[in-house]
């Protein structure tokens, strides 16, 4: 059975806003959106309606929807729940991960070092647009492919939820320089030793700290913004 049209221009926009390609605070004018998909305005309006029920969109009267700008607070609430969900996640998956699955992750951890390195051959200071998404994208898989080795179908689909409303959160709050990157492959690297290890408090405790480090690292990205719009 096909998907119902208001269902795939929902996925459609969502996936435009997970991916970074529809910016926070950016105006989807039904109009121009309807063209752009080769759809109605009524299927648009349907996906619409669903993206400000997750919290995705806005809706406005007369500017029709504006990609949501989350606030630290909700931040903090958001990172609460990968805590929560993950650290379970990290600790099962330490007990239950297969030896495949685990080389598996290894091999993700790999390509972001692969990645790290190319990146220190260069003279660039951050990463470019195309090398931020590869990272990115990394990052998904790595905590993905922890929480599917749990075999809870309803822990995966929480976590690709909760990662897509941190991505509408982060994408430009944070520059993703060396420091960035080699820390965040550090702490992916402390959660596969102890789930390699076998060692579930090792790799909840793990999975903790990392998710911890990256709201201090968010929230701290988010007041220099604000501090700069300020001073501007």
């Amino acid at each position: 059975m096909s998907e119902p049209l208001p269902e795939k221009v929902y996925h459609a926009i969502r996936d435009r806003i997970a991916s970074g390609d529809l910016q926070p605070g950016e105006r989807l004018e039904f109009k121009k959106m309807s063209a752009e998909l080769g759809v109605s305005t009524t299927p648009l309006r349907e996906a619409m309606n669903k993206l400000a029920m997750e919290g995705l969109v806005e809706l406005h009267p007369r500017l029709g929807a504006v990609v949501k700008r989350m606030e630290p607070q909700e931040a903090v609430e958001l990172f609460g729940v990968r805590e929560a969900v993950e650290g379970y996640a990290a600790e099962r998956a330490a007990m239950l991960m297969s030896g495949e699955q685990v080389v598996e992750l290894g091999d993700i951890l790999a390509a972001m070092k692969r990645l790290i390195e190319t990146f220190k051959s260069g003279k660039a200071r951050q990463l470019s647009e195309a090398g931020e998404k590869k990272f990115l994208d990394l990052d998904r898989a790595f905590h993905l492919h922890i929480i599917d080795a749990t075999g809870n179908r309803r822990l995966t689909k929480l976590l690709s939820e909760t990662q897509i409303l941190e991505r509408v959160f982060r994408p430009h709050r944070i520059a993703h320089d060396l420091a960035v990157i080699e820390d965040a492959w550090s702490a992916h690297s402390a959660i596969h030793q102890a789930i390699r290890n076998r060692d579930p408090e090792a790799a909840r405790a793990a999975m903790t700290a990392h998710i911890r480090r990256s709201l201090e690292a968010t929230l701290s990205a988010d007041r220099k913004a604000r501090t700069s719009t300020w001073l501007s």
